[in-house]
């Protein structure tokens, strides 16, 4: 069975880093997702190399409209380039908190504060299925550094 990927629109057209007058960085991206399957992933943002990311933020719709909604994800990052850095499917947010989905709504994700040095997509990751699936929107809002690369 083949995964389905749903990416941003304009997922590698977003501008690159390092604006006039400061090395604040800051973008939005969003993807549609068009179904539930176990392994499904959503790329709503690519992050620039370089940036010392320390803010992500996920607002979702309502992706499962059942009273008790089953729907859970993960929200990670994967490299660009396919090989560097390595994948992490939970950094952002492993399953025990992924459980945001069912609702609709902004949720304020906790992690260290991490450094690319090469481009990575943020990837969000269902991991159980919804029990009334709708179809909806994925938002990333990020913001953090643009400390440069190695």
């Amino acid at each position: 069975m083949a995964v389905a990927t749903f990416d941003a629109p304009d997922l590698n057209r977003k501008p690159r880093h390092m604006m006039h007058y400061g090395n604040a960085w800051s973008a939005v991206g969003t993807a549609t997702v068009g179904n539930s399957t176990s392994a499904s992933n959503a790329r709503p943002l690519r992050i620039p190399a370089g940036v010392l990311l320390t803010d992500l933020d996920i607002y979702n719709d309502d992706l499962d409209t059942g009273s008790s909604a089953a729907i859970v994800g993960k929200v990670g990052y994967s490299p660009v380039d396919g090989s560097s850095p390595t994948a992490n499917d939970s950094y952002f947010a492993g399953t025990a908190a992924g459980t945001f989905l069912g609702t609709a709504g902004r949720t304020r994700l906790s992690f260290k504060p991490i450094k690319f040095e090469k481009d990575v997509y943020v990837n969000l990751t269902v991991t159980t299925a919804a029990s009334t699936f709708v179809a909806g929107d994925v938002i990333a809002i990020a913001s953090g550094q643009c400390d440069g690369i190695q």
